[in-house]
This record gives C-alpha cells, structure tokens and sequence, in this order.
C-alpha cells in the first residue's frame, strides 16, 4: 500500500512537471522571442515525450509486465475509436453548420495545433497518463482517480475565466467533460482514441464555425449542440455497456481493481 502511494504521488509530481512546462519555457527570453508556431512544437513534442518517458519510469517500478502504449490506450483499434468519436460529435458538426458560417480566418495551423495536436496531448496526459496510470497500473480506484485527475483538468482551464462566473462556470464544464472522457476511456475497452477524436473534433468544429466564442464557456446557441453531443456520448456508451457489459460495474470502489492492462 505505502508504495502504491509513493508512486501515486510521484505520478502527480511528474504529472505537474509536465503541465508546468509551458510557463517554465516562457520564462526564457530566448524562448519567447521565437515565432509562436515554433513554440507550440517543442512544447507539445516535449510533453507527448515526457509523457512517453515518465510512463516508462512509473512502469519499471511495477512488477506486472505492462506495455508502453497498451498501458496508454494506443496500442488499440484506432480507426474504429476515430470512427466513434467522428459518430459521437455529430450533433455540433450538423448544428454548427446551420447556425454558423465557416469561419474564413482560421488558419491551417491554428486548426493543426488548437484542434489535432492540443486534443491528442490533452487526452495522453490527462487520461491516458495521469487517469489511466492511476486507475489501471496503480489501481487507485476509479472514483479517485477520475475526480482526481478531472480537478486537476479544470484547474488547467481556469485561465479562460475573464470573471469569477464565467471561471466557475468554465470550471464546471471543463470537471464534467473530465469524468465523462475518462469514463469514455475505460468503457469502451481502454481505448485512448475515442476521447482523442471526441476532444479532437469537439475543438475542430469549435473552430471552424464562427461561434463568436472566446473560451470554453462559449454561446448558450453554440452550448446546445455541445450538449447534446455530450448527451450522445452517454446514450451510445450506456447502449454498448448493455450490450457488452460494464467493465466498471461492481469495481468501482475498490483499490485493487485489476483491469485491462
């Protein structure tokens, strides 16, 4: 037990290491000064890397033999997961593009970056990384792991906040999203590409269509379609969990819950 909290808490370390590199390069005047597209690369290729590397370091103290990428969830059926999430974020495709136009000043690297690359990110270190580890290496307990790592995830948007409602409100939505992708995750049978594509094309169709957003909170017109994309989610995860049977059901509490690895 007292290792499993050693390594919890070093996860949490690494995790913060992780989170935190983008304000400790910013520190850099050298860093600063280069162009922001440049920027975006080496801070996301060194936390996808950090991530890969930390993973490792967490796995070569545990006794079971783990993959690396099964243990993240991307040793999987990536075109299906990608296929689900395009199904799941139907509803924000089709109401966006009959309330919004396109927006025309978005730029190719703007969607490569703010949609592709920051959704693939997000989701192998808030739940591929930090939830997974917890739950499935470190076998926490679902219910920790996830309020745990959803805390943290609407923490890490707090920035959007321009006043305390709109930062309270960002903090709730931002929680929410956290515990239905991790849930996400587990469900349909650990795998990473599911919230990756949801996250991925959540954002894509954000920016794309000219939604007058400036953050997470967004237009209560824009918020319905993201809802009911939300409520699809749980609609369709719920009918596959009847049909295949939950992984979580009866295992929710326990610490040593040994699932899927």
């Amino acid at each position: 037990m007292l290792k499993k909290l050693v390594l919890a808490l070093a996860l949490l370390i690494m995790y913060l290491l992780i989170d935190n590199l983008w304000r400790v390069l910013g520190q850099f005047d050298m860093f600063s000064e280069i162009n922001q597209w440049i920027q975006y690369s080496i801070r996301y290729t060194l936390q996808i890397g950090l991530c890969f590397a930390f993973t490792l370091t967490l796995l070569s103290f545990v006794k079971e033999p783990y993959n690396l990428f099964d243990t993240l969830g991307l040793k999987t059926k990536t075109s299906y997961g990608l296929f689900i999430s395009i199904l799941f974020t139907l509803p924000m495709l089709l109401g966006y593009s009959i309330i919004a136009p396109l927006n025309m000043e978005i730029t190719f690297l703007e969607i490569l970056f703010w949609s592709f690359i920051s959704g693939f990110s997000e989701e192998l270190l808030f739940r591929g990384f930090l939830f997974g580890l917890l739950f499935r290496v470190l076998k926490i307990g679902f219910f920790p792991s996830i309020f745990l790592a959803s805390i943290l995830f609407g923490i890490g948007h707090l920035y959007q906040g321009g006043d305390l409602n709109n930062t309270l409100i960002i903090f709730a939505i931002t929680f929410f999203g956290s515990l239905v992708f991790g849930w996400l995750y587990i469900e349909w049978d650990n795998n990473l590409w599911v919230p990756i594509g949801t996250h991925i094309f959540m954002n894509l169709y954000w920016s794309i269509f000219d939604l007058d957003a400036t953050n997470a909170l967004g237009g209560w017109g824009a918020n319905i379609f993201r809802f009911l994309t939300i409520l699809l989610i749980i609609v369709l995860t719920f009918l596959k969990i009847k049909k295949d049977g939950s992984h979580l059901k009866g295992k929710l509490l326990t610490l040593d819950y040994n699932y899927g690895h």
